[in-house]
Parts: structure tokens; sequence; C-alpha cells
């Protein structure tokens, strides 16, 4: 490719393929920015140094309600009105951020875009440098797009959430959730109030410091299967108030599940059943007392056996008494004046008695054998008296 110029008698010729080759390239690379900018979902503005808008995509268009011969060639600042939305204050175009730090800016916090004819559209926007070959700042280019449905859906949600907890003030029930993984997130106030945790307290696996003791294995493992099969569980267990005081708790699990049938929150709730639960293990112990006092009566009436009746009665007061072992002792005069001798044994196999010392008359036992009253003790060796 050459060009040719008249210059008299002289003609004079220069190769201009690489320019042409250049502009080629160029034209090509634009129809191709602008190709791909235009199809994209965001909207797209670029503006020069003086931030003079130079390009607008389809989807800008639209958002913004200018068309593209009208928005061409006018300040950024005429196409895009922006406010914030919690001020109502005029907010920043990202854009001049960019220019002027050289860095890319996003300011789409709140961000409402004012169209031509007044209607508002919550965006969110950046914009980042443009530069040429040799890294100079020649424009910039924002992207920005419509957030109207995420924000409905977070005032959808922001609104179902205050009514949850609202309604968790009220219920008598302690309320909870967690996570996917079943780690605390959230108690209602009246967790906090029974359990006198804080939320920091509670969060995590820290809620599992209220639970009593022995109820603990059994609350870890029901929650860790309820984790692994993703269903709902219920179990029993005590927990710990602010007082310092365990009371019977029926707690209730439940999953919430995605679209794609994921769980991602555990909502659960547990109810105090504390004196019906008292009320039903002194109705089952008062049956089972009955029972037995029975079956002593009709042995009475039937047995003639003077050890088979004394072996029930023992086995009976046993029972009644929830006492791991009994055992009935008589007196033998002898030359000191008697031996106490193991008459019957209820609750293990008698030869692990037959090494055992026969009670003597001590301070233990001997206001009982002396006739005197009945020694209780819930743990002998923590009795002052005897320990």
């Amino acid at each position: 490719i050459i060009e040719e110029r008249d210059v008299g008698r002289v003609w004079s010729y220069r190769d201009i393929t690489d320019r042409v080759r250049a502009e080629r390239e160029l034209r090509e690379q634009s129809e191709w920015f602008s190709v791909t900018l235009g199809s994209i979902g965001d909207a797209v503005m670029t503006v020069d140094v003086h931030q003079v808008v130079t390009y607008v995509n389809t989807m800008a268009q639209q958002l913004t309600g200018w068309s593209k011969d009208d928005a061409v060639g006018r300040p950024i600042e005429d196409v895009m009105r922006l406010l914030n939305e919690v001020t109502r204050e005029p907010a920043r175009n990202p854009i001049g951020a960019a220019l002027a730090q050289g860095v890319v800016v996003a300011l789409g916090n709140h961000t409402i875009l004012i169209r031509p004819d007044g209607t508002e559209v919550p965006i969110e926007d950046s914009a980042a440098p443009i530069r040429d070959p040799g890294g100079e700042i020649i424009g910039a280019v924002m992207v920005f797009h419509d957030v109207s449905d995420r924000r409905r859906r977070d005032l959808a949600l922001a609104e179902s959430e205050e009514r949850y907890r609202l309604l968790g003030q009220v219920v008598p029930q302690l309320l909870w959730t967690a996570n996917a993984s079943g780690s605390f997130e959230y108690g209602n106030e009246r967790w906090y109030k029974y359990t006198g945790q804080t939320p920091e307290q509670s969060n995590g696996r820290g809620w599992l410091d209220v639970v009593h003791p022995d109820d603990l294995g059994k609350t870890i493992g029901a929650l860790k299967r309820a984790v692994e099969i993703g269903q709902p569980f219920e179990l029993e267990r005590r927990l710990r108030g602010a007082d310092g005081q365990y009371r019977w708790f029926v707690t209730r699990g439940v999953p919430l599940r995605d679209d794609n049938g994921n769980i991602i929150r555990w909502y659960g709730s547990s109810t105090d059943f504390h004196q019906q639960k008292l009320t039903a293990e002194a109705l089952r112990e008062e049956y089972a007392i009955t029972e037995t006092l029975h079956e002593v009566a009709t042995a009475l009436a039937t047995v003639l056996d003077l050890g088979k009746v004394v072996q029930i009665i023992t086995y009976a007061g046993t029972q009644i008494s929830r006492a791991q072992f009994g055992a009935f002792f008589y007196n033998v005069p002898d030359e000191s004046g008697g031996s106490y001798m193991l008459y019957t044994l209820s609750g293990v196999p008698r030869e692990r008695f037959d090494k055992f010392p026969n009670p003597r008359a001590t301070q233990l036992f001997g206001p009982t054998f002396r006739g005197e009253g009945v020694i209780r003790s819930d743990d002998i060796r923590k009795d002052p008296p005897f320990g």
C-alpha cells in the first residue's frame, strides 16, 4: 500500500501499511468493544478525562432513560443524577474518584438514580480508569445495575425477621436459630433471660454450657444425627437457668432449605415442662410403689417361708428407696452381747458380700440397730457425721 503525492516532477512514496493495519485493528477492537458492552447485562457508560459521556450501551440507555444520541457529549452529572437513599442528599459519582485516584471505585451503597421523568431506581455502581498504552488516564468506565428486586427481597426479609423477632418475644418458649452445621446463631429475649447468657456466650457451641452434664451427650448426639440426615429432631434435656437451677425442657428443631433442597438454617424451640416431668415421674413412682406394696401384701398373706417373706420385703424396700442394693441383718446373741448376721440381700449376688465384714453398732449403724430411728444419707462419703 503506498501513498502518492504530486511534487512537480518528483514523485515520493511512503509505506503506510502499519498505520492502516493499526487503524483497522482499532476499528475492529472498537466494534468488538461496542458489541460486547452492548450485550452484557450491566449498564455501561464511558467518559473522557473531562467527565463527558463518550459511550452508552443499550442497558444504560434503558436504565437511565437517556438515548445514546442525547447522552453522548453531555457531562456525566446531567445523565447520571444520583441521590443517597438514606440522606436524600446528592451522591458522588464514582467516575470522578476513579479519574482522580486512578483506581477502581465503588460508591454504590444506598445509591438512587433519578431518571428524566423523576422516577427513582436503586442501583449499585462502580467505576475504573481507562488508560492508553503508555499508562496515561484518558477516561473512565462506569458499570451499574438495577437492584430494585433485591431491595424488595431485602425489605420483605427484614419485615419477616421483624415479625419473627416480635413473635419470639411474646411466646413462652425459648426460641433459637442455628446455621446449617448446627452452630447457635440467635436466641430470643427469653433465651438470654432464662440462661443468663449473652449473645456472644451462646453463639457457636457456647450454649452447650447450660445443658445438664448428664444430658450433654444425648444433646450433642441428637443434634449431630439431625444435621447428618437433615431431619427434624426432638429431645428432652435439662437447661440451667440464670439462678443456677436446672429445669426440664423439650426441644424441637426443624431445618430450613433453599430451592435446591440444601439446609441453610435450623429453627428450634425449647418448651419448659419441668413440672409436668416431675408430676409424671412422681405418678410413675407412686404407681411402682403401690405395685410393690401389693406384691408384699400378697406375699405376707400367702408365703409361709419366713426367709422368702423377708427376701421379698428386702427387695421391696430396695426398689422403693431406689437404692443400688439392700441388705437385711438380724441380731444373734453371743458371748459379747450380739452379732449382726446377713440374712437377705437384694440388688447384687450374695457372693458379693461373702467377704464383707458384718456391721457393728458403730456411729453409722448404731441408731438403727438400737431402734432409735432411720439414718438417711445421699452420699455417706460427704456426710459430716460419718464421712
